[in-house]
């Protein structure tokens, strides 16, 4: 009667550690995906809803950006693998450009 405890032991022991690891694998796949989520759209697509908008109607619309920078006043938030370029059909980032509090432009850069 000990055997089948030690076996039954050792099966939720397997068990458990085989649990874990499927349980990392996830988390590190979805981890590798979590700042993408939405799908590249067409530089038009992406930057027609954005222009003359506020921060906090661009943070609303496309989300966190994945960097941001300010350049003499003028910020710039960078969304990484958004949109794609037309010829070439690689990514591409897009520099959405804030003049005062709404946005003037968004460029596009490979």
């Amino acid at each position: 009667m000990q055997a089948t405890g030690i076996n039954v032991w050792a099966v939720m022991v397997l068990c458990a550690i085989f649990l874990g690891i499927g349980l990392l694998i996830g988390v590190n796949i979805k981890g590798n995906n979590a700042g993408h989520t939405q799908p590249t759209v067409t530089r038009d697509e992406f930057a027609a809803p954005l222009i003359g908008k506020t921060y906090e109607e661009v943070l609303s619309i496309a989300g966190r950006p994945d960097a941001t920078t300010t350049v003499s006043g003028t910020d710039y938030w960078r969304y990484m693998g958004r949109t794609y370029n037309p010829i070439t059909g690689k990514a591409e980032t897009a520099r959405v450009v804030f003049e005062g509090i709404r946005v003037s432009d968004v460029l596009f850069s490979d």
